[in-house]
């Protein structure tokens, strides 16, 4: 598992529902689905162009503390209908992140916006 430090990382914080979180940690599931609505698209837009050079997404299991960070990178989709909806892809367009590496995320003392 790779490190690296919170403050040369982007951040996108996203809660699950246990069975997603599970799938996700066991690497059944390398993608999460975000619906295009402007709530999901204000917070994915921001962190896709943070100018900072790793993302990262921090996961955790309904609202407790993040427990996974995966390296990421997003994508914009349209689809008709959904590819995976074993894996909850909506059928509407949507945001697919894709989960790249898990690595472990340390915090380097400096103060991160």
């Amino acid at each position: 598992m790779m490190t690296v430090k919170s403050s040369e990382c982007a951040v996108l914080p996203l809660v699950l529902k246990r069975k997603w979180y599970d799938m996700i940690a066991s690497r059944e599931k390398r993608e999460e689905y975000r619906e295009r609505k402007p709530y999901w698209e204000k917070r994915i837009l921001r962190w896709l162009y943070d100018p900072r050079p790793c993302h990262i997404v921090a996961f955790s299991c309904g609202y407790n503390k993040p427990g996974m960070w995966f390296i990421a990178s997003t994508s914009w989709t349209t689809y008709i209908g959904a590819e995976r909806p074993d894996l909850g892809e909506p059928r509407e367009e949507h945001f697919k992140i894709y989960l790249i590496e898990r690595v472990q995320l340390v915090d380097d003392g400096r103060i991160t916006p």
